[in-house]
């Protein structure tokens, strides 16, 4: 047998769409002590270019030098990768007719490439020019080049998958409306409430008396320190549905992520750095928002375990200083807020500047979002792309270099995972050449409890939500009929991304979240509000398996089956597979149509 017993659950069942997953109450599996298998081995992509910033190829695995800390490891797998992307490409062929997986097992040809257009940070000004950009691009694309394309707005949206071709994707960019989120202000934008404040303070004989315009510009400041916090925990939180859902492809992923502004820096030794600069106040607030300090940490890793290399490039296109004829020019504060101070009680303080403190908090504000696009990617092994109007031209020449790589791999020799920024450093010695790769990791333990797992199922689980491949899946339905009143749907899950422990026998042991739900679907294919909470079944797979059925389920997988009654009517049903000890998670969408009984 696969498994030895499959135990079910419960779910506290509540409107839909916040469903919530309820732990399970089974009997947890054998408490013999166990050993936990944690072998780490760390993959490190290398674009590799010449002092005239071609491509090199034709390297060997002997031409590399790999340290870790300063102590040089031992390359354990090498492989390099050559893809032209100017070149048609066949389109695969995923699946057999009524078989469903998040993972087709050909996959992408070449890199896997994921352009985030980002309207979150980004004016709605700049995003137009970006659209047509980004279209021009996809439209000069050859056919069969696969292009997964998400729209970053009130919350992640996949436009396009993996498995689509160029021509789906044009389509699916042209969709892309744009959208003030009313979280982003330009500079302009600033400038003109800056300009009110100061014709306020003329106005009151070019003095402050009370601080009524201090209190108003540090009011104007809190407001816009929120709405930073609110960017970046939304953009934070796409990167990781990003992660999750590129993670089960093998090798490495070009994240290509469109914006106006980059909120965030994935700085070294888990430093949250946030890059947007306070516009108003001068004064200390201590009332505004904390952080969440480990939040760039954790994105940070699961971008690392993905094999994702991103590359922020800017919208703004070439800028130079300056303002516009709308504003007087005499509005631009310095980061930390207005230049005139307040004295004492009576406000001798002024909020009005000269050009040359708007031209220095210009040049300032662009070398701070430079400075926070180059740190996102030497960190993970990208390209930073900025001062171009050719959008068009930055996306061809990037996602060439992307994919046109040498992986190497590794088992570090220092075993110990304290949570410490470990760095990584790659040479070609003898060579003058330019090295492009991300430049370490966090020895994090992948310790988790089940509550995080539900949780984590249960948000993964949402409609909408991006499929889920850090487990691959694999699906077949049956359809009820008159002898079986039920839908059965039987999964395949792969071995390769599940966590057993081995005890003294030598017995794998695990344990599997898992749970199917049907939401209605409209004839459009989406899915609709429901009433009552949508049809569910779940249960825990308990994984007990001798040496001898743990090399059979090695080469068949790790397979299951559920049942679920459904009325006639056309459903979307959303699979999860949640591995108890690693807390990895694969989601997968199936599309029926359950017939009226004849």
């Amino acid at each position: 047998m696969t498994l030895s017993r499959i135990t079910p659950c419960l779910l506290a069942l509540l409107l839909f769409p916040a469903f919530t997953l309820a732990q399970s109450t089974a009997t947890p599996a054998s408490a013999t002590t166990t050993l936990q298998v944690n072998s780490r081995i760390v993959y490190v992509d290398v674009v590799v270019h010449d002092a005239s910033g071609h491509l090199v190829h034709g390297l060997t695995e002997k031409d590399f030098k790999v340290s870790e800390d300063g102590k040089q490891q031992q390359i354990d797998y090498f492989v390099a990768h050559s893809y032209d992307l100017n070149a048609p490409h066949k389109m695969p062929v995923y699946r057999p007719k009524g078989e469903y997986t998040n993972v087709p097992q050909s996959g992408p040809a070449g890199a896997v490439n994921i352009i985030l257009f980002d309207l979150v940070n980004t004016a709605p000004q700049d995003q137009q020019y970006a659209r047509k950009q980004m279209l021009k691009f996809l439209k000069a694309l050859p056919p069969g080049q696969q292009i997964a394309l998400f729209v970053l707005s009130d919350r992640l949206h996949l436009y396009q998958s993996f498995t689509g071709s160029s021509d789906l994707l044009t389509a699916a960019a042209k969709m892309i409306n744009p959208k003030d989120m009313q979280l982003y202000q330009s500079d302009s934008e600033q400038m003109h409430q800056i300009d009110d404040l100061g014709r306020m303070e003329n106005a009151l004989g070019g003095r402050d008396p009370g601080g009524s315009v201090q209190h108003l510009a540090d009011l104007l400041t809190f407001q816009n320190e929120q709405d930073d916090e609110v960017r970046q925990r939304i953009t934070l939180s796409a990167f990781a549905q990003i992660a999750h859902s590129a993670a089960g492809y093998p090798g490495r992923k070009n994240l290509y992520w469109l914006s106006g502004s980059f909120p965030f820096s994935v700085a070294l030794q888990s430093q949250y750095n946030m890059t947007g600069p306070l516009q108003f106040s001068n004064l200390g607030m201590p009332e505004l928002p904390t952080p969440d300090l480990n939040a760039v940490n954790d994105t940070a890793k699961l971008i690392a375990n993905s094999q994702i290399a991103v590359y922020p490039i800017s919208v703004l296109g070439l800028q130079t200083g300056g303002v516009g004829v709308d504003v007087s020019g005499q509005s631009m504060t310095d980061q930390s807020g207005t230049l005139g101070q307040n004295n004492g009680s009576y406000g001798n303080g002024s909020v009005n500047h000269t050009m040359g403190d708007t031209l220095a908090q210009q040049f300032f504000n662009r070398s701070t979002l430079h400075g926070a696009m180059e740190d996102i990617a030497y960190q993970t092994g990208g390209e930073a792309v900025f001062g171009s109007n050719d959008i068009a031209g930055a996306l061809r020449r990037t996602m060439q270099d992307g994919s046109n790589y040498y992986t190497v791999a590794y088992a570090p020799q220092d075993q110990d995972w304290n949570g410490a920024f470990r760095k990584i450093n790659v040479e070609v010695p003898g060579y003058h050449y330019s090295l492009t790769y991300r430049r370490g990791y966090f020895a994090n333990t992948e310790e988790v409890s089940d509550q995080d797992t539900v949780k984590e199922l249960n948000e993964a689980l949402q409609p909408g939500a991006p499929e889920s491949t850090l487990l691959r899946l694999k699906s077949t339905v049956t359809l009820p009929d008159k002898t079986n009143p039920d839908l059965v749907l039987v999964t395949t899950v792969d071995p390769s991304g599940v966590s057993l422990s081995t005890d003294a026998a030598g017995d794998r042991n695990g344990k599997l979240l898992v749970l199917l739900v049907a939401f209605d679907r409209s004839t459009d294919g989406k899915p609709v509000t429901q009433p009552n909470s949508p049809p569910q079944t779940s249960g825990a797979l308990h994984l007990d398996f001798t040496p001898a059925q743990y090399r059979s389920i090695l080469k068949t997988g790790i397979n299951f089956a559920l049942k679920l009654p459904l009325k006639p009517g056309n459903y979307q049903l959303r699979l999860g597979v949640s591995d108890m000890n690693n807390h990895r998670l694969g989601t997968l969408d199936i599309p029926v149509t359950v017939p009226a009984s004849t």
